[in-house]
């Protein structure tokens, strides 16, 4: 993978246990929650530099500013930005994203990383977008939309 330009499908996920110290053996499934659906709709020209706008919802965006790294013989492509908030509700917001590229089997590209609320939006730099504390970390894939989407 060589660049993001186009629309893509964003979701990010929180992996919680039912307590902070409940004692689960490895190999238990995990307890997903949703954290936040959106599209990055990243312009033509941007490769290998991305630079695009993550919407979650009227007025809620993200500038998304970051690059991928092409796939090599001994590594994948690899994506890592970071998403702030300018305007509106959600000025002052950080997010640090870092992700790998996958291909599945009908040739069609995501990217499947984590995500680090770094900071709230300046109304409350503490507690990011979704509610969650600053330091949150949560796991996010971004697929490519179909041409028809």
């Amino acid at each position: 993978m060589t660049t993001l330009e186009g629309s893509w499908d964003y979701q990010s996920f929180l992996i919680l246990s039912a307590s902070p110290r409940e004692d689960t053996s490895p190999g238990s499934p995990p307890a997903p929650r949703k954290w936040a659906t959106g599209t990055l709709t990243v312009p033509l020209g941007t490769s290998p530099d991305v630079r695009g706008e993550l919407t979650f919802a009227p007025a809620i965006t993200l500038t998304v500013q970051g690059r991928i790294t092409p796939a090599s013989d001994v590594s994948p492509s690899v994506f890592v930005a970071t998403g702030e908030g300018s305007i509106g509700p959600t000025k002052g917001a950080l997010y640090q994203i870092a992700g790998t590229a996958i291909t599945d089997a009908n040739k069609r590209q995501s990217i499947h990383g984590w995500v680090l609320a770094v900071r709230g939006p300046d109304t409350h730099p503490e507690t990011e977008l979704g509610g969650m504390p600053i330091g949150t970390v949560g796991t996010f894939v971004l697929s490519e939309q179909a041409a028809d989407e």
